[in-house]
């Protein structure tokens, strides 16, 4: 009777190890799962960052693409913009 005794002992111990386990894996699982949201975040933000250097680095390659002649025409329509915008700003104003 003593070794069914025993032998139920030690399959309980066992099973409470098992338990304690299983606890501590469902708490790293939880651990790793709000990790990776974290991580899964972050990387949203640097593809939007990389989106907008993307962005800027098309802009950059458009304007050094200009020759000297477009960028002179170029100027002069945003001069021409700005004066515009000027004369109805000071229109308003009257």
């Amino acid at each position: 009777m003593k070794m069914l005794e025993d032998k139920l002992l030690s399959i309980e111990l066992k099973v409470r190890s098992l338990i304690t386990a299983r606890n501590d894996l469902e708490k790293e699982l939880e651990a790793l799962r709000a990790e990776r949201r974290k991580m899964e975040a972050l990387m949203d933000v640097k593809d939007k960052e990389l989106e907008k250097y993307k962005q800027l680095n098309q802009f950059k390659h458009i304007a050094t693409s200009l020759s000297d002649r477009e960028k002179r025409q170029t100027k002069q329509k945003i001069n021409a913009l700005v004066g515009e915008i000027d004369r109805c700003i000071a229109l308003l104003n009257d």
